[in-house]
């Protein structure tokens, strides 16, 4: 069983796509598993189950068009007594498929990530012809779970980043003249992951060219990651901080990054420098001093 993090936009839920193909169209995958079962864990944040422990294995209960009935009375076949959890793990490992559970990181409330996490758990410990797949944001995943492997998606190297290009803007003149105004610029960090090279190409594709000022770039990539890219995909993503508005937290990276540059001269810090540069903002965003870790990962899932 596997759990796979990334950044925003590093292409998690592509590569699940990308994975339910290959079991449709791949030999050595279909030998493997009968079909894939997708669980977008977004979906799972409406009231729907809300006070139980078993929203997970209700949601694939009902995906499998599953029923139990047990008013009538069978000698032979007696299922008074079994559970839907029991029951869905029964089927799911006699079918021998794959349950695709994407995007843990859009669970909310967050006291329902509890709940999911402690059923995902309870698969990977009972399922052995069947896998599971959990996916999510990097800063939204502190868990340890028995039977399982985490992987974290790379970020995109020079040759693919040349690959990207070449099969978005098609003719080669093009590609070339925007891989050297790229890595020309101060923002080449920026291409470093499919997201926000889409971003790229698709300013170039309007403007045949990339911006000068990389201020421009900067705040829109830091719109794209913090706010537009979850309006874009209808995902309510709410702070665990009264007032942490994305703005707020736009806001509360432009002082953060200008500190952490300014004390160390260097573009990767310490945890240690970033808490002390903390200690001096908190009370400007009503934060508590003890909040710096907290914070820290939500912006970082963002």
């Amino acid at each position: 069983h596997i759990i796979i993090l990334g950044q925003p936009g590093a292409g998690k839920t592509t590569t699940m796509k990308y994975i339910c193909q290959s079991i449709f169209k791949d030999e050595k995958f279909q030998n493997e598993f009968k079909f894939p079962l997708l669980v977008r864990l977004r979906d799972l944040s409406s009231n729907t189950y809300s006070s139980s422990n078993d929203l997970l294995f209700e949601t694939l209960f009902k995906l499998l068009g599953l029923k139990l009935d047990n008013e009538k009375e069978d000698t032979k076949h007696s299922y008074s007594n079994v559970s839907i959890r029991e029951c869905v793990v029964k089927i799911v490992d006699a079918l021998g498929i794959l349950i695709i559970l994407d995007g843990f990181d859009e669970i909310y409330p967050l006291e329902k990530r509890d709940k999911i996490i402690k059923e995902f758990e309870y698969l990977c410990l009972n399922l052995t012809n069947s896998r599971v797949i959990l996916t999510s944001r990097l800063g939204d995943y502190d868990y340890s779970i028995n039977n399982s492997i985490v992987y974290e998606i790379s970020s995109l190297n020079n040759s693919q980043i040349e690959l990207f290009a070449k099969k978005w803007l098609i003719k080669p003149q093009r590609s070339q003249d925007f891989l050297i105004k790229v890595r020309n610029s101060p923002f080449y960090d920026t291409a470093i992951r499919p997201l926000t090279m889409a971003h790229l190409c698709a300013l170039y594709e309007k403007y045949e060219t990339i911006p000068e000022k990389p201020k421009y770039i900067y705040k829109k990539i830091i719109q794209l990651l913090v706010e537009e890219w979850d309006i874009q995909r209808l995902v309510l993503r709410q702070s665990s901080f009264q007032n942490f508005t994305p703005d707020r937290k736009t806001e509360f990276l432009y002082i953060l990054a200008f500190n952490l540059t300014l004390n160390t001269k260097r573009s990767i810090f310490h945890i240690n420098e970033i808490q002390s540069v903390f200690a001096i903002l908190y009370k400007e965003f009503s934060l508590e001093i003890s909040d710096c870790k907290k914070v820290i990962q939500e912006l970082e899932g963002q």
